[in-house]
């Protein structure tokens, strides 16, 4: 009796993550009161990838951003805006209605 082998392909491991989506979890980790932690948990990540991503920011490396804010504004920035100072503009911009 001949014996069968099957190969089977390689299960696709990695997720694709959005500028606007990296940006997103960026905020949620370093605005004022939150944390690396919870946001890698909440989200799924690691928290080697919020900081590389953070570094990536930095760099220009993450591309253009559009931000939509719970009030209805809508924002473009650079992708080399620092998190930080990103967390603090959404903040101010996303009070109030639109």
């Amino acid at each position: 009796m001949g014996r069968r082998v099957e190969i089977l392909g390689a299960v696709e491991r990695r997720r694709r993550w959005t500028a606007e989506r990296k940006v997103a979890i960026l905020d949620e980790a370093f605005r004022a009161g939150g944390s690396v932690a919870a946001a890698s948990d909440r989200h799924g990540v690691s928290r080697a990838l919020i900081y590389y991503w953070r570094r990536q920011a930095r760099e220009g490396g993450i591309g253009p951003i559009e931000i939509e804010l719970t009030n209805g504004r809508v924002i473009k920035v650079d992708a080399g805006i620092d998190p930080e100072a990103l967390a603090r503009l959404v903040a101010v911009l996303d009070r109030g209605a639109a």
